[in-house]
């Protein structure tokens, strides 16, 4: 199957599997409020953020804990309400969820009639990736200056993403971690992100075929599928160099050199299909584990576990021929 074909399947599912909803001055009952914001304005794009705070509690102490999420799309598609059940549930549990919307380079080039490939290859998707890091810094300092308004921990602010989501999240650790100009222009001087969650993604940036952390970056819990076809699971090196994408397979045994907390979720011959794991309810298990012990405990260990299945593993593909299986139904109803 083509990379592009893939690529248009996912953006369209994700689109149809999660409608949009308004969001504004939500309060169901016993349910998170919900709010949307500017947190910026680029290019005449007003940047919007959804805030989920959990319903308050009669046992309620302290401050919370912040997990912002970006979503997935292939910098070409996607929604901040792509979040919206996975925020649901984690401000159920007590933390403050934030969804985020976040420039879409790739999206932007091509309604420009731009052709990616060949020679722009590298250049476009650097630019996409860099805009989705800076758009992510931004919504975090627009939450680190409604930290006393929402009660919220900034010592405990923790980045989730989907496949290109997760790339910016985990790019986004990079570049604090070698003190980038991205990161630095951006953030107060010495944050850091208390954790990162990556479903499906890995470090993408260009000029390098290796990484050197300078300053220790936060703990990770990675989710990713040995047969991604979209994001490396090890490491891909493009233009001698000119552009390199870290999966968790490269990145992790680093941590664990570093002592560095960390778990490596890895599913055999699975494929980009990873990238939506943050709805399945064992996997917010694991995320709500994993914040416990390595983010809010402090706990220092490294975990490396592997899904083998003895069928056929969960796949993008299945998907699509599952998706195109009801559409014939549906097709056929209607007639």
């Amino acid at each position: 199957m083509k990379r592009t074909n893939i690529i248009a399947f996912f953006c369209a599912f994700m689109a149809l599997a999660l409608p949009s909803f308004n969001v504004n001055a939500q309060n169901p009952v016993n349910g998170p409020a919900v709010s949307t914001h500017t947190y910026a304005t680029k290019d005449g794009e007003a940047l919007l953020l959804d805030i989920y705070t959990p319903a308050p509690s009669a046992d309620e102490s302290g401050k919370r804990p912040v997990l912002i999420f970006s979503y997935g799309g292939a910098w070409e598609g996607g929604k901040k309400e792509d979040g919206k059940a996975f925020m649901e549930a984690l401000a159920k549990e007590g933390y403050i969820g934030v969804s985020i919307n976040y420039r879409l380079g790739i999206k932007k080039l091509k309604d420009k009639g731009v052709q990616i490939g060949g020679e722009n290859f590298v250049s476009s998707y650097s630019s996409a990736i860099t805009m989705g890091v800076e758009d992510l810094f931004d919504a975090t300092t627009f939450i680190l200056g409604k930290a006393e308004e929402l009660n919220a921990d900034t010592e405990k602010i923790i980045i989730c993403g989907s496949s290109a989501g997760a790339i910016n999240s985990m790019t986004a650790e990079y570049l604090i971690s070698t003190d980038s100009p991205i990161a630095t222009k951006r953030l107060p001087e010495g944050f850091n992100y208390a954790g990162v969650i990556s479903c499906a993604g890995g470090v993408w940036v260009a000029g390098t075929d290796s990484l050197t952390w300078k300053k220790t970056p936060c703990p990770v819990l990675a989710f990713h599928g040995t047969k991604d076809q979209l994001v490396p699971f090890g490491k891909s090196v493009m233009g001698e160099g000119a552009f390199g994408a870290f999966g968790p397979d490269y990145f992790i045994p680093q941590f664990e050199a570093m002592k560095v907390s960390c778990i490596k979720h890895v599913f055999t011959e699975s494929d980009h299909i990873i990238a939506m794991i943050y709805d399945n309810p064992q996997a917010r298990r694991e995320i709500l584990s994993f914040i416990d012990r390595m983010v809010l405990s402090g706990e220092k260990l490294s975990i490396l576990s592997t899904e083998n299945y003895y069928g056929k593993a969960p796949s993008l593909q299945a998907l699509m021929e599952e998706y195109a299986r009801r559409q014939a139904q549906e097709g056929q109803s209607t007639e």
